[in-house]
């Protein structure tokens, strides 16, 4: 039996984003999973610290949640988490 996460691993970041302004944590987890490494690697080329690109990551997933029904997308969630991530790290 396939379990329901495993339902979304397949969608796209447009569909998962809508099921995240709906309130799906399972899709968050599954954005969390497709995009957390690349967002830390992302911060510590900035950053040159592990901890401090590990809190970035956090901190990006945490207003990716909080403000998920406020949030504009747009072109790309992949994007729009680069930009989130980059913009937090030169403020």
């Amino acid at each position: 039996m396939q379990q329901p996460a495993d339902a979304y691993v397949n969608s796209t970041d447009e569909e998962l984003f809508a099921r995240i302004e709906q309130g799906d944590e399972e899709a968050f987890t599954i954005v969390y999973e497709r995009y957390h490494k690349l967002l830390y690697v992302l911060s510590y080329r900035y950053l040159m610290s592990a901890e401090m690109a590990e809190d970035a990551v956090q901190h990006i997933f945490t207003r990716l949640w909080e403000f998920r029904s406020e949030l504009q997308v747009g072109i790309s969630l992949k994007n729009y988490l680069f930009t989130m991530t980059k913009n937090h790290i030169l403020n």
